[in-house]
């Protein structure tokens, strides 16, 4: 893959490369040193990739060449095709795409109380009702579903009482607890 780097990156690149001989991840060192005048082509002598870009910037500069910029080249990783997955003839001659309906939900407790979720589990049945974890007061737990489960709130101090219960679809993947709402429906 080809692209273009302008020449008015040059200092840009040189704090980059800098920071990478320095194994700064953080780029604190190029926040620090930004606006001072420290040479860093001392401290890259020794490595040949911005050797290579410094002289190409010096071949722009010197040119008569109307170009503003360095060409450069990068590696591009490509997928293979799946034929080339298979030693010998492909089960199928065609890819296969996914075929999963699951998608992230997220429950918020919008309550002064923390909470437990609960999945309803296989058959639906008390017995096979499992666990989640806590949601803090107005704070949030995600997990992951598929269409049609269901899932419920109860106090903390009684997992069997059950606040209010939802059945998730992908169109309503975030779900709220509101206790003021929920009490206006019971009365």
């Amino acid at each position: 893959l080809d692209f273009r780097l302008p020449h008015s990156y040059q200092r840009l690149m040189s704090y980059y490369y800098w920071a990478d001989q320095m194994e700064d991840d953080t780029y604190s060192t190029i926040v620090m040193d930004n606006d001072s005048n420290v040479d860093h082509s001392l401290l890259m002598k020794e490595q040949p990739q911005y050797a290579c870009l410094k002289q190409a910037y010096r071949d722009i500069s010197s040119s008569t060449s109307s170009a503003s910029f360095v060409k450069g080249r990068s590696y591009v990783y490509k997928s293979p095709s799946y034929k080339s997955m298979y030693q010998g003839y492909p089960p199928n001659k065609q890819e296969v795409s996914l075929s999963f309906t699951g998608f992230a939900v997220k429950f918020i407790n919008l309550s002064p109380n923390p909470l437990l979720l609960h999945w309803d589990g296989k058959g639906g049945h008390a017995d096979s009702s499992k666990l989640i974890g806590e949601i803090a007061p107005f704070e949030s737990m995600g997990t992951a579903s598929t269409p049609g489960q269901s899932f419920y709130v109860s106090p903390i101090q009684d997992g069997s009482q059950v606040l209010q219960r939802w059945v998730v679809t992908e169109d309503e993947a975030l779900i709220l607890y509101n206790p003021l709402e929920n009490d206006k429906e019971q009365q």
